[in-house]
């Protein structure tokens, strides 16, 4: 299965260095020049199906791509970003509980890895029954590394594999695998 993965655009809380989690902020200008940009190299890439977080983020960026491609878009909430809670909104360099936060994300109202890992793991076990083949999912950086993390072949989540490996992926990157 070949699965191209983009990660959503730039927001002005991706510039500031902040968490997002699951708020619903908008692209900046940036954003949208980087969703143009990829859409241009998306264009020759084979694409067939396509699925985009339901985020206002992401989702603005898949509409930009699907100017090009033209495809049934189709919005998941698996593919969101790890929600962070009480931590919305916050510069991650002024954060001095942040190890306190990985390791206990419930005592912030947040979502654990294992969550995210869950839903990530939930979708590809969907998509892989399907069929479906060439594959352009619009995601968000830390859900895209767990994805990453999953297709290593990992079944359950461990933190220190994924730690090990963690791959930072930047707004507007696109990443295509054979899976």
């Amino acid at each position: 299965m070949r699965i191209v993965l983009l990660r959503h655009g730039q927001t002005d809380w991706n510039a500031e260095r902040r968490t997002q989690g699951w708020t619903d902020n908008p692209m900046n200008a940036v954003g949208v020049s980087q969703a143009q940009a990829a859409a241009d190299r998306l264009t020759n890439m084979g694409v067939e199906h396509f699925y985009s977080s339901d985020s206002r983020r992401a989702h603005q960026t898949a509409q930009i791509v699907n100017e090009k491609l033209n495809l049934p878009l189709i919005l998941d909430k698996r593919l969101r970003e790890r929600d962070s809670g009480d931590l919305n909104g916050k510069i991650k360099s002024q954060l001095p509980y942040i190890k306190d936060f990985h390791a206990n994300p419930h005592k912030y109202n947040a979502e654990t890895y294992d969550d995210v890992f869950s839903r990530v793991k939930s979708f590809f076990t969907e998509l892989k029954a399907s069929g479906k083949n060439n594959v352009l999912i619009v995601s968000h950086g830390r859900a895209i590394s767990i994805m990453l993390y999953y297709f290593t072949g990992q079944q359950e989540w461990n933190y220190n594999k994924y730690a090990a490996n963690h791959t930072r992926i930047e707004n507007g990157e696109i990443l295509e695998l054979e899976i």
